[in-house]
């Protein structure tokens, strides 16, 4: 992967947004779709490939839009799971917890400092994770 900066740990924290967002998107399509014991898997249901009623078309549409966010999702896990082997690599157990914590799970600073626990602080946890993007950032800067 290269260089672990703060940026690509952003990105990880930013691909996890956006996958619970297409995620809760997904869900609420999926509960739009009429379920009056019509059969609703995007395609028209009658002797011509003509759609006639606008339930059907919805249906489509649905379906077509649910099938590219499915897509996405996808994407967004493989993502996600190539970018969590970053913190996978980390040798500090407080520092690993407070990255997955914050990054992948989406919990705030003051949440990552609550669920490590001992005399964690918001901002202390806030700062040994900035610390440690800086000193990858400086060892990338004299290893380039």
């Amino acid at each position: 992967m290269g260089k672990k900066t703060k940026e690509q740990f952003s990105r990880i924290y930013y691909l996890s947004k956006e996958l619970e967002l297409w995620k809760k998107r997904k869900a609420e399509l999926e509960a739009d779709i009429p379920l009056q014991g019509v059969v609703n898997d995007g395609m028209p249901h009658q002797k011509t490939n003509k759609v006639s009623s606008p339930t059907e078309q919805k249906a489509i549409r649905l379906a077509e839009l649910t099938k590219k966010i499915d897509e996405r999702i996808a994407y967004l896990e493989s993502e996600k799971m190539r970018m969590e082997s970053l913190i996978i690599d980390i040798e500090d157990p407080i520092l690993k917890q407070a990255i997955y914590l914050h990054c992948i799970k989406l919990y705030s600073w003051r949440e990552t400092a609550r669920r490590i626990g001992g005399s964690q602080t918001a901002e202390g946890v806030r700062q040994l994770f900035s610390r440690y993007c800086k000193t990858l950032e400086e060892k990338d800067e004299q290893a380039g």
